[in-house]
């Protein structure tokens, strides 16, 4: 009784919360700003060749197309092939492929276009115009100038929210995946791309578009376990892909795996 008492109440408590949440990222943000964006922009401008070179190297992963080309092929091939195929275990592996793909892509490619509408939209000048503009130059509607395209970074949206939707998918197995995705933000900071405060409010974009499309799979169903009717933030993410491999592999056992099931990704 206590129980379902507490549940239905969490949605309004997480609603009540989002207001302070917003709050305290534009803190956050404009206090690094004032505290961070010149001193670490400077410091990181005098690093030794060898570091940069590295960061240099390492910053074209967090390209969108890394991800979202891949992640795009694989979505409609599976599709098209778990259309085309006959035989069960194909059949099914391609549509779980599919699933995960489009997913994946969706995670990463929703907070990808809203990071890119909100760099030409407040035309932040990038830290090559830090001794002439300063770090709190904006320059509203700026489509066309790559170097007032500063906020937010898009490589640090893409590669958090890229990290999430892997743990969204795999667990614990993939937190690892965090390890690049961070090392991919700051390396824009490092090669003079970005300031601090663009990479910390890109991260934040990454988790919350991918965090937002998950939930809005799970509530459908869709890859994940529906989640239940009072499911909050905190709530994991269960794919429902390994629980039907599991069956798939019991029936195999079996001997009855040439039954049509219902499971579906």
């Amino acid at each position: 009784m206590s129980t379902g008492t507490k549940h239905e109440a969490r949605p309004g408590v997480l609603a009540r919360r989002w207001p302070a949440v917003a709050i305290g990222l534009v803190v956050v943000f404009f206090g690094t700003i004032l505290l961070f964006d010149h001193r670490v922009a400077v410091t990181l401008a005098n690093w030794p060749e060898g570091e940069l070179r590295f960061f240099a190297w390492l910053t074209e992963f967090g390209e969108g197309a890394v991800v979202l080309v891949p992640a795009l092929i694989l979505w409609l091939g599976g599709l098209v092939g778990g259309a085309l195929v006959r035989r069960y275990w194909w059949r099914w592996g391609l549509r779980g492929l599919s699933a995960v793909s489009g997913f994946t892509f969706a995670a990463v490619g929703l907070p990808g276009l809203i990071s890119a509408i909100l760099k030409r939209l407040f035309g932040r000048a990038r830290p090559v115009w830090l001794d002439t503009e300063g770090v709190f130059s904006f320059s509203f509607f700026q489509p066309m100038r790559w170097d007032f395209q500063s906020f937010p970074s898009g490589h640090a949206t893409t590669s958090l929210a890229f990290a999430l939707a892997m743990v969204m998918l795999f667990g614990r197995a993939a937190w690892w995946v965090f390890v690049p995705a961070v090392l991919i933000a700051f390396s824009r900071v490092a090669i003079g791309m970005h300031f601090t405060s663009d990479m910390v409010f890109g991260v934040a974009l990454g988790l919350f578009g991918a965090w937002a499309v998950g939930a809005f799979w799970r509530q459908r169903g869709w890859v994940f376990a529906p989640a239940p009717p009072a499911s909050g933030w905190r709530d994991r993410f269960v794919p429902v892909l390994g629980r039907q491999a599991g069956r798939i592999i019991q029936r195999a056992r079996r001997g009855s795996v040439r039954a049509r099931p219902t499971d579906r990704p």
